[in-house]
């Protein structure tokens, strides 16, 4: 297994990045699960408002994806990653101390801006800025262990709600970014210049025509990749429901989706190095294209279904990674990345409104079928860049 054959130093980095990113996501993303009842409850909001402060956040974060990847590409990675621990920690201290939607939604701001500079996005950018295209394991090994963020800290967060309550744990979290994360970013996160490491700066290249074309293709894979993962991570359960499906048995089913991510992961981690990262996209998106058909033909059997679903958007978030890392050079990824990023959140940020409109309108086959259609966009412009596309390099000015 490729994990095997990497130095130390970088199983050691690796290792410490997925547990700083397992805590990031985990407090994050995962964070209203659990949470958000009881956040409702207490603060006596609708859950839909309780639930829009991530939405907000996330929209907050998009405003600053671009300025992330380009303080990275300058040589700043770890002053973002610092940046990420404290902005967590604080939007996490004031969601604890909030008695109105108007602080609630301004420690989301916060924890929108976090998101933005500490999740995948900027580590990969960082690891790709320092160590190149040697950086597609440790992204691997990264997202194989942020792959059990919801599972842990569903759990966590269903003991703390019980024992301490929802306060108390948004600030026992906070306490792991300062304790955990910040040291992490301040004393393990490689650092470089990129003029140090790659003999320039991206301030020496330009982003031709055949380099913004593959970049908005690219991006457009991930929108449509990321709109449906959206969806059928709010909505999953209430379609599942819809077809006479219990509602406990359809949140057990849908909970096989995390540990089949991580088994996806676990595959490209072991095999990813015999195989370029356009060709695990495509397999990855036929794998989600296939589980969702198999789900709307027999709705009963889901759970099977749901894990080839899983191990599809398991690969899918590695490649996010490493696709732009092969496809241009490593002087300007983290730029790239950051440019990425932003329609890719917005588009976050609006599936669930989508998603509650078609299950509103359609019934299960129906949407599904969308679904599936919106897959096959990506899939369609993952095998473009496989047979039309070779890598792209930037061009020096003179």
């Amino acid at each position: 297994m490729v994990i095997f054959k990497l130095p130390f130093r970088h199983l050691f980095i690796s290792f410490l990045l997925g547990l700083a990113q397992t805590i990031a996501f985990g407090t994050s993303l995962y964070l209203l699960t659990v949470l958000g009842a009881y956040i409702s409850r207490d603060l006596a909001l609708p859950l839909s408002l309780v639930a829009f402060g991530m939405t907000f956040g996330i929209l907050c974060g998009a405003l600053i994806y671009p300025h992330v990847g380009r303080f990275i590409n300058h040589g700043k990675g770890r002053q973002v990653l610092v940046f990420s621990a404290l902005s967590f920690a604080l939007g996490l201290i004031i969601i604890a101390n909030s008695h109105s939607v108007a602080i609630y939604i301004i420690g989301w701001g916060f924890m929108g801006c976090a998101m933005a500079s500490g999740l995948y996005d900027a580590v990969f950018s960082q690891l790709g800025l320092v160590f190149g295209k040697d950086a597609r394991p440790m992204i691997s090994l990264i997202a194989l262990c942020g792959g059990f963020a919801s599972t842990i800290f569903w759990i966590i967060s269903g003991h703390f709600v019980h024992s301490i309550g929802w306060r108390e744990a948004c600030l026992i979290y906070a306490a792991l970014h300062i304790f955990i994360n910040l040291p992490i970013y301040l004393f393990v996160l490689p650092i470089g210049k990129a003029n140090a490491i790659h003999g320039k700066t991206s301030a020496n290249f330009i982003i031709d025509d055949d380099i913004k074309q593959k970049l908005m293709i690219i991006t457009s894979l991930f929108m449509c990749e990321t709109l449906v993962a959206a969806i059928i991570g709010v909505h999953i359960v209430n379609m599942l429901s819809g077809q006479g499906i219990g509602v406990n048995i359809a949140v057990a089913m849908a909970a096989i989706i995390g540990p089949s991510q991580v088994v996806g992961r676990f595959i490209e981690l072991s095999l990813g190095h015999k195989i370029r990262p356009i060709t695990t996209v495509s397999v990855a998106l036929f794998l989600i294209i296939i589980g969702l058909l198999l789900i709307g033909i027999n709705p009963p059997n889901a759970l099977w279904y749901l894990m080839i679903y899983g191990a599809g958007i398991g690969v899918l978030s590695i490649a996010r990674g490493t696709l732009p890392l092969e496809t241009f050079d490593a002087k300007i990824y983290p730029l790239l990345m950051g440019k990425m990023a932003r329609p890719i959140a917005i588009t976050q940020a609006l599936a669930p409104t989508i998603g509650a409109l078609l299950v509103a309108r359609f019934d299960l086959m129906s949407m599904l079928l969308i679904l599936c259609f919106i897959v096959a966009l990506s899939l369609a412009a993952s095998l473009y860049l496989r047979y039309n596309g070779a890598e792209s390099e930037a061009k020096e000015t003179i």
